[in-house]
């Protein structure tokens, strides 16, 4: 049995392979140790957004999960036999971000819960930080940076994917009942809606993939606080997320055909194009002086723990 087939048996990599293929495929590049980190994360993640979505149980029992594994983290006394719960507190256990990121994590899946309208850009923002922001944070002591200067660009490459989420799935999230998009997302604009509402929300789908871009691009600047095994994998994960706006943007957010996605070959033609981006990356100094970091691009997270 060859390396690389020893190392995608495990349990959590077995996870990522199958729900994240643009983070598996980069994970061959961040080495054994740094891959199994960063997918246990994944997974862990990933049990958390099942609870949420889990079809088989009501809003109630959904929400007395999470705030029993919230509870948890918050107590530091986890039940001995759950194993949701103990893999929570693997990962918290690093520092006391961590522990306040996965915190606020949880409260992000407990938003998903029921019927979710944001109503403004502000709240948009505070909930792309709750699911996705805390998990660059969380991924900063697997990657090898404990710099504070590092968080806040961390959380913005996970805002940028989050938006281009958000983006890519509007219609399978309008019909479980959630509409992140704010204002601009009505009942009459899902399925048989009239042409007018159909474009008003692809024109604002538009405009969120723009705002994510600037996400994107701050995080890209970060990058040099990681050790350089960890820029490259990073870099090229965020590129192939970000390569699905770009796609949806080309294509007109036609959002009522479906999601988008980016196939192997563009993804092997987007690693082509960014070769020289990545020797950049490598030959860049790990301890650049302070990067000044764009404060308007956190301003409606003045309440959460992001870095400043």
């Amino acid at each position: 049995m060859s390396y690389w087939s020893r190392f995608s048996q495990t349990d959590s990599m077995a996870t990522l392979a199958q729900h994240g293929r643009t983070f598996y495929w980069a994970s061959f590049l961040l080495g054994r140790k740094v891959a199994r980190e960063a997918a246990e994360l994944y997974c862990c993640c990933r049990q958390l957004d099942d609870i949420a979505d889990e079809d088989s149980a009501s809003a109630e029992e959904r929400r007395e999960k999470l705030n029993k594994i919230r509870h948890a983290l918050e107590s530091g006394e986890p039940p001995s036999h759950d194993a949701l719960i103990k893999r929570c507190l693997n990962i918290a256990q690093r520092n006391s971000e961590c522990r306040r990121a996965l915190t606020h994590l949880i409260d992000g899946m407990l938003q998903d819960l029921g019927h979710v309208s944001l109503r403004t850009e502000a709240e948009l923002d505070q909930y792309c930080y709750r699911v996705a922001g805390t998990v660059g944070l969380l991924m900063c002591p697997i990657l090898g940076t404990h710099d504070r200067n590092a968080f806040a660009f961390a959380v913005d490459l996970g805002i940028g994917m989050q938006l281009t989420n958000i983006c890519r799935d509007v219609l399978e999230d309008a019909g479980m009942g959630r509409r992140y998009l704010p204002h601009w997302i009505k009942a009459d604009a899902i399925g048989e809606g009239s042409c007018d509402a159909r474009e008003v929300t692809s024109q604002v789908i538009i405009e969120q993939l723009k705002r994510a871009d600037a996400y994107y691009e701050s995080g890209f600047e970060g990058l040099r606080y990681l050790p350089r095994a960890s820029r490259c994998a990073i870099y090229l994960a965020a590129r192939w997320y970000q390569a699905i706006g770009h796609k949806i943007r080309k294509s007109g957010a036609k959002w009522w055909k479906g999601r988008v996605v980016v196939g192997s070959s563009q993804k092997l033609w987007i690693l082509i194009r960014s070769l020289p981006d990545l020797v950049s990356l490598l030959i860049l100094s790990r301890h650049p002086p302070a990067i000044r970091h764009n404060k308007q691009l956190h301003a409606h997270l003045g309440v959460f723990h992001h870095g400043h």
